[in-house]
């Protein structure tokens, strides 16, 4: 996996929401991506979102970020 490929599902995932802001897996999968790429900062507003719209994903969301960061370490340029 590439910081190339991350970035192009950063773009991906903007897009997507650009067109609907309703997409709560946009904002999940875009703050896992930038986590993955080490934008933490940058993805806490993305799980912020999700939390406010889906409440019942917090869960879900904060055993995959642990994923994402062990993910981080295998990320080349």
């Amino acid at each position: 996996m590439s910081k190339n490929e991350m970035d192009k599902a950063i773009e991906d995932f903007t897009q997507a929401l650009n067109l609907d802001p309703g997409i709560v897996w946009a904002y999940f999968n875009r703050g896992l991506a930038l986590v993955v790429k080490g934008e933490e900062a940058r993805a806490q507003a993305d799980f912020q979102k999700v939390c406010s719209m889906s409440p019942e994903l917090k869960a879900d969301l904060e055993r995959r970020i642990q994923i994402a960061r062990s993910v981080q370490l295998t990320v080349r340029d």
